[in-house]
């Protein structure tokens, strides 16, 4: 697993210490909503959302390359990207570092919502889901 900061709490306790402390010292109010069928953590300020299927264990980190999403005060990530990627990166670029998407979607309409067109890879045991032109979402 990539241990880099937004990354290395895939795996942990939604409400373990170390997960609060961070939250804590980056200004992020350690609370997992339940939004649909998923409970997210929003760190507005950092441009990341953490999210849990169950709202134990975090499973999936969100970074968002323009901010806004479901909620509109969230920022536009600005720190370094895991596995040597970027936000925006095209679809060429993510398949010539890492082959073929294990699969590929949208674009469509889902629960109301349209969900853009995205690939899938899968890299040392996790889950990396590139939406273009929105987000890069990572999971475990």
């Amino acid at each position: 697993m990539n241990n880099s900061p937004p990354l290395s709490f895939l795996g942990e306790k939604c409400y373990s210490e170390a997960f609060k402390n961070f939250c804590f010292a980056n200004s992020i109010i350690p609370e997992f909503k339940l939004v649909g069928n998923t409970y997210h953590c929003a760190a507005y300020q950092q441009g990341i959302e953490y999210s849990s299927v169950d709202s134990i264990i975090i499973d999936t980190v969100m970074f968002f390359l323009k901010g806004g999403g479901v909620n509109k005060d969230m920022l536009p990530y600005k720190g370094p990207i895991p596995f040597g990627l970027s936000l925006g990166m095209s679809k060429d670029k993510v398949a010539a570092k890492f082959g073929t998407p294990s699969k590929s979607g949208g674009p469509e309409i889902f629960l109301g919502m349209k969900i853009p067109a995205w690939d899938r890879f899968e890299i040392d045991d996790q889950l990396i889901l590139r939406v273009p032109c929105s987000r890069l979402i990572i999971g475990a």
